[in-house]
């Protein structure tokens, strides 16, 4: 389903034939794209990771596995509250600055042919000529005075855990109804590389060159390339938040416990083998 009108039409006879889960061939832009469609938000969605990242899968099934339809075992469903701007919404994260001047670079035909590789390569791209410029980011915080900073790079993750690159957390209660915001607080090209040793090395280098906040609203100034689960966007004096909409996603046993069961509470009942 490459054209709009195609993916229009396959998506109301999904509502006319209201099947009970709906398995997706491909990966976290795919559901992106089908996220800015009005996806039935009563339709359990699972994608099977055809893509070249597949992090949204990673999540589901709490390891990396090749397809959920090569394990056999029983499928919980999670509803997730989408975050937005204007009128997109995302489920994985928001990047602006750094990686969004890296997935701009992305070609296709270099992710077909080294899937998950092709974004090193255009990462390391991206820092080598490092032609970002600082832009403003506001943090509106529940119960707190605005934060401002100048930055390089930002994340806005809606996904309690979003790894890589980042390794999980144990607050994450308060992500029911806030955003978490990575900020990139170094200036140089060294910083950065200290700051991604940082993230990989696990908790003890997690506050290298970065801060992280929960937020309510998270304000972007100027014209700014970025990223939204993985496709490139321009946020131009953008305000990203947490959206109405949401979607329901189906987990598996190990992806519940690695967390799902943040959203729903307590584990829900598997529907779906």
């Amino acid at each position: 389903m490459s054209h709009p009108a195609e993916w229009a039409e396959s998506l109301r006879k999904i509502r006319i034939q209201k099947p009970d889960a709906l398995f997706v061939g491909g990966g976290d832009g795919t559901v992106h794209h089908l996220l800015q469609m009005d996806f039935p938000e009563d339709l359990p969605l699972v994608p099977i990771p055809l893509g070249s990242a597949n992090v949204l899968s990673y999540h589901l099934q709490g390891k990396r596995i090749p397809s959920f339809l090569y394990r056999d075992e029983p499928l919980f469903p999670v509803t997730v509250r989408l975050g937005e701007w204007n009128d997109g919404l995302f489920l994985l994260m928001a990047g602006a600055g750094f990686d969004g001047r890296a997935v701009k670079k992305i070609r296709a035909s270099v992710k077909y042919y080294l899937g998950q590789a092709g974004y090193l390569i255009a990462a390391l791209s991206a820092m080598s000529d490092w032609s970002g410029s600082p832009f403003r980011i506001v943090l509106h915080i529940e119960g707190r005075e605005a934060e401002e900073y100048r930055t390089l790079w930002c994340v806005v993750r809606r996904m309690p855990v979003y790894f890589p690159p980042f390794p999980p957390e144990p607050s994450w209660e308060k992500g029911r109804n806030n955003l978490r915001v990575d900020v990139f607080t170094g200036t140089t090209r060294k910083d950065f590389l200290i700051y991604l040793l940082g993230v990989a090395s696990g908790v003890r280098g997690m506050s290298w060159y970065r801060i992280s906040r929960w937020a309510t609203r998270v304000e972007i100034s100027g014209e700014i390339p970025g990223q939204m689960d993985g496709e490139p966007v321009l946020y131009k004096d953008a305000t990203l938040s947490l959206s109405s909409r949401r979607i329901t996603l189906l987990f598996s046993a190990k992806g519940l416990k690695r967390f799902g069961r943040f959203w729903g509470g307590r584990s829900p009942s598997p529907t779906h083998n």
